[in-house]
């Protein structure tokens, strides 16, 4: 839900590798600013509003959020916009959230628009082929969907638009014939075209830095959620609930020896949820935990205020693949995101992880506020 565009550069890469301007980040920037309705922390030419997709910010502001900026403020660290600054700054989030609730792309281009003639949503529907003609030079006429059971053919006149996302897009594509031979071949799937699907899935790896504090300024949710809380979120929309996991902070920073220096290598979100006893095991099954993580680096932090800071390389070198377990639409595909292979993401990870404690951004630690949080570090300091 937080509303981040993305690099002017990555824009401007793609427009070169396809060789149109479409991609420009001067063109897209136009798509942007037509489809917002913004109402955040940053306005200004870079944004518009009066359409769509409705942009604000947090109703609810952590208590952690003055303290964080206020160190940003004493450290000299730029704040600001990063969908307009975005290569060294931090900044507060905008996030598509409306009177307290998402503001899905559902609810700002779909539903306006339910009473069209033309447009037909079908529920409860998975796509399971797509269908290419021989006669057409392999050119895409239509797909095979399944409802309640029953399978479903719909011829396209124009075209077809993927949209599965980065997991089911490319499931589809092999189940219907489209990927790499050899693969679509052992799960006796006829191959239509010969191409590298799947054969490069890249995804982002989170690194959690806890600190904990002395005061109760965070989110603990054996304490804070109460009936309350949850009568002020649907009486009048407000309160801790209708922020986006209490993330009250982003930016994005370079490493020192940054081969570029116009782009950012390093992407930071602030958390101000403490240590949770009680959800434990929701959190080790969402965040895929081994078997004893948890008890090693996080219980020690269970129960306790303090804040999560997420760290992510902006651009990793790593890559897997996305394979079909079986050729049945029903079985879920096999997931290698290989983390790490390139070593250039492991030292980009570390010099995250070592930026708030660098002699000049010892903002955590050698600040007025944060000194009198008292803070701690507890990630270095596992529970033995």
């Amino acid at each position: 839900m937080m509303y981040v565009r993305g690099h002017e550069q990555d824009f401007d890469s793609w427009a070169e590798q396809t060789k149109s301007d479409i991609w420009s980040s001067k063109n897209v920037l136009k798509y942007f600013k037509r489809s917002e309705d913004y109402h955040g922390n940053y306005p200004g030419p870079a944004h518009a509003t009066g359409n769509e997709l409705y942009i604000g910010k947090y109703s609810y502001e952590s208590p952690i959020q003055k303290c964080l900026f206020d160190a940003f403020k004493e450290k000299g660290i730029s704040t600001g916009d990063v969908n307009v600054l975005p290569s060294r700054v931090f900044g507060y989030p905008d996030v598509a959230i409306k009177n307290g609730g998402r503001w899905c792309s559902y609810q700002a281009f779909i539903k306006p628009i339910l009473q069209r003639n033309k447009l037909i949503i079908s529920t409860f529907s998975d796509v399971v082929k797509i269908h290419l003609s021989e006669e057409l030079n392999k050119r895409a006429i239509g797909v095979t969907y399944r409802k309640h059971g029953t399978h479903y053919f719909v011829f396209a006149k124009k075209e077809i638009i993927i949209s599965a996302g980065v997991i089911d897009s490319p499931k589809l594509l092999l189940l219907s014939g489209i990927g790499p031979k050899d693969h679509l071949t052992s799960l006796q799937i006829k191959p239509l075209l010969d191409l590298p699907v799947g054969e490069t899935y890249v995804a982002q790896s989170y690194i959690p830095l806890k600190f904990q504090i002395n005061d109760s300024l965070s989110i603990i949710p054996n304490r804070n959620l109460t009936d309350k809380t949850f009568i002020e979120y649907y009486a009048k929309r407000k309160g801790p609930l209708t922020s986006f996991n209490a993330r009250f902070g982003i930016g994005f920073t370079q490493r020192k020896n940054s081969q570029d220096p116009n782009f950012p290598d390093i992407y930071y979100v602030f958390n101000g949820i403490g240590g949770d006893s009680s959800g434990h095991e929701l959190f080790s099954k969402d965040s895929e935990l081994k078997p004893g993580i948890y008890e090693k680096y996080f219980k020690s932090f269970a129960d306790k205020d303090g804040f999560i800071v997420e760290i992510a390389c902006v651009k990793v070198k790593s890559s897997g693949n996305i394979r079909l377990a079986t050729k049945n639409p029903n079985d879920q595909p096999l997931i290698n995101p290989n983390y790490f292979s390139n070593p250039t993401d492991m030292a980009c990870s570390i010099d995250g992880s070592n930026y708030h404690n660098s002699e000049k951004k010892k903002f955590f630690v050698v600040t007025a506020i944060y000194q009198e949080l008292s803070i701690l570090w507890t990630s270095s300091n596992p529970q033995k």
